[in-house]
């Protein structure tokens, strides 16, 4: 989790998680 993280340091990991619930939603 930390390391994704820091590899992605442009968009905060919080992003992340909504953009994946939002293709789950889409599905």
């Amino acid at each position: 989790m930390f390391f994704k993280y820091t590899r992605h340091r442009s968009h905060p990991i919080r992003e992340s998680h909504k953009q994946r619930r939002r293709k789950e939603k889409k599905r």
